[in-house]
């Protein structure tokens, strides 16, 4: 009973349907303004992987912090983009110009790291996840590692029943 409920709290906790809320909306420019306020780090497509993990991570803390929604975080996360990160986008989006308004902030997360992680940094992330299983570690420091590897691997969890099952797959047998 235990495990079952620690497995419905990480995927109440950590896979909540984002619904855009029925609130009145802010002017574009409030939100930049407001998350500019954060002084969020620019990112120039430069160094090495923990770099980009950092960059994301501070990103999306002022994002929750702001309660932003989808839409303002890609607006939001372009603009920190300077260097080669910003030709980058520039040219990635001028190959698909009918596709860059609905981008998501999971998917410009995805497609950062397509770019900034080497092939064979996300082959060993995406070995090690398949091969990841709680071993000594508590539950919650088994989920730390299963969320963290999962953010190399979104077509293998794609759905909340593929996360579940990936996640429970890693669990000490009952």
């Amino acid at each position: 009973f235990f495990m079952c409920s620690m497995i419905l709290n990480f995927l109440n906790v950590q896979m909540p349907p984002r619904r855009e809320p029925d609130l009145p909306v802010l002017p574009q420019a409030t939100i930049v303004a407001q998350f500019r306020d954060y002084h969020p780090e620019k990112f120039s497509g430069q160094g090495d992987t923990r770099i980009v993990d950092e960059w994301i991570q501070g990103l999306e803390l002022i994002f929750e912090v702001m309660d932003c929604l989808d839409r303002y975080r890609v607006i939001c996360a372009q603009l920190q983009l300077t260097d080669d990160a910003r030709l980058w986008w520039n040219a990635h989006w001028s190959m698909r110009p009918g596709e860059k308004a609905g981008c998501t902030w999971e998917r410009l997360k995805e497609l950062i790291r397509e770019k900034y992680y080497p092939m064979y940094y996300r082959a060993e992330m995406e070995r090690q996840f398949l091969s990841l299983k709680q071993g000594t570690r508590s539950v919650d420091e088994y989920e730390r590692e299963f969320t963290r590897l999962a953010a190399f691997v979104p077509d293998l969890v794609r759905t909340e029943a593929q996360r579940a099952q990936h996640f429970i797959d890693g669990l000490y047998p009952a």
